[in-house]
């Protein structure tokens, strides 16, 4: 079989396969927006919302303005991973591995934390850094916060994946690495979790 040959059937193969998964990853990417975003919908009930799709499937900004429960408004950012693309999504699982889903909650009134970073990147403290073990992960704190962070985070379901929070001025930050869908549910259960020990209702 000459090279021409070859050539012609890796064409032929890419051009079948092409089209498959780009309906199959799309198809995916639009399955995992749609829960996540109907999650959070259900959680905070905004009184507005705004939505703009990153790309054709991969991911959302979105912006709730809620204004109940001394919650002010949510930014969520959900970024994933190109499974549509053949030649790209190989290449994202093994740089960027996972998809990313951000939070930013702003309250209504500083809720007493401390500023601090909690964090599985050094370079995101810049001074009192402590590290951290927990469940056999490294993690470094830095800043001072007045609450007990394992406590407040002890019920998420995918800790591994967490990579961090952070609080500064009524602000909130939660950020995940994961594919699970549940990890909406991690970032709600860490906002009640926060909002019970500070007694906000």
């Amino acid at each position: 079989m000459d090279l021409y040959t070859i050539a012609f059937i890796v064409i032929v193969i890419l051009a079948i396969a092409m089209p498959i998964v780009f309906f199959k990853g799309h198809n995916e990417n639009v399955r995992r927006m749609k829960i996540i975003s109907k999650r959070l919908e259900d959680y905070l009930k905004p009184a507005n919302k705004e939505y703009v799709l990153l790309g054709t499937s991969v991911g959302f900004r979105a912006l709730f303005t809620v204004n109940r429960d001394n919650i002010n408004k949510v930014e969520a950012v959900l970024i994933l991973l190109p499974r549509q693309s053949l030649i790209y999504y190989p290449i994202s699982r093994l740089t960027t591995k996972h998809d990313k889903f951000i939070v930013k909650v702003e309250f209504t009134k500083d809720l007493g934390l401390g500023r601090f970073t909690f964090t599985k990147s050094i370079k995101r403290c810049s001074s009192d850094v402590k590290s951290i073990n927990y469940n056999r992960r490294k993690y470094y704190l830095c800043g001072n916060p007045r609450w007990d962070i394992i406590k407040v985070l002890s019920s998420i379901r995918n800790w591994k994946y967490l990579y961090e929070v952070s609080y500064e001025k009524r602000t909130l930050f939660i950020e995940f690495l994961t594919s699970k869908d549940t990890v909406v549910d991690d970032i709600i259960d860490i906002i009640n979790n926060i909002k019970s020990l500070f007694s906000i209702k």
